[in-house]
Parts: structure tokens; C-alpha cells; sequence
């Protein structure tokens, strides 16, 4: 018998951006906009992430039959909302820190 080398396996991850969203008949609805009508959906958060990544695997398999398309990019921005507020003394000022947003109350 021949020496047979054996092949090597290549694996490539790739991470995509999901939104995961309430079903208002129950569980959890999700999707990936890193490609067209790419959802699923769980009842569980963990089942519908589950679930999305065999999505994502059948829409990667179908964007590579097609022609090449430019890629998508994902951006996060902010936008604030200004509302008035009543009036709070000077001594009760106060500020919150949220990681999506910086709220203020108290007099401007």
C-alpha cells in the first residue's frame, strides 16, 4: 500500500451581526441583515441563535452561487431624543450612565 497523506481540514469562522426580537405570539423571532431574509426563530434566545446559525449557513451557501455582491457594513449610531423635563433643585442634579446612551436630569 501507498503512503496516503491525509487531507487537511480548513475551517473559517465567521461572525455576523443578529437582532433578536419578542414574537408577539411567543419566543423569539431573529434575524441577520448581513443577508436578505435571513431569520428564524425560537423558543428560547438560545434556541433561536441556535437556529439563525443554520440560516446564516444556507443563505452563505446561496450568495456563493451568485454573482458577487458589495459587502455589507454594519454601523451603530446614536441619536438622541430631547424632552423637557420639570425643574429639579441645583442639589438634586444627577446623571446616568447607560453603555447606548448618557440621560441628564435635572436643570440644563
Amino acid at each position: 500500500m501507498g503512503n496516503t497523506t491525509p487531507k487537511k481540514i480548513h475551517e473559517v469562522v465567521y461572525q455576523y451581526p443578529v437582532i433578536v426580537q419578542t414574537d408577539v405570539t411567543g419566543g423569539y423571532w431573529v434575524s441577520c441583515p448581513a443577508f436578505e431574509g435571513c431569520y428564524s426563530q425560537g423558543e428560547t434566545v438560545d434556541a433561536a441563535l441556535e437556529n439563525i446559525k443554520e440560516a446564516i449557513a444556507l443563505c452563505r451557501e446561496e450568495t456563493e452561487r451568485r454573482e458577487p455582491h458589495d459587502d455589507v457594513s454594519l454601523h451603530l449610531v446614536r441619536a438622541s431624543l430631547c424632552q423637557s423635563l420639570p425643574d429639579f433643585p441645583e442639589d438634586r442634579l444627577s446623571v446616568i450612565w447607560n453603555p447606548s446612551a448618557i440621560v441628564s436630569f435635572g436643570n440644563a
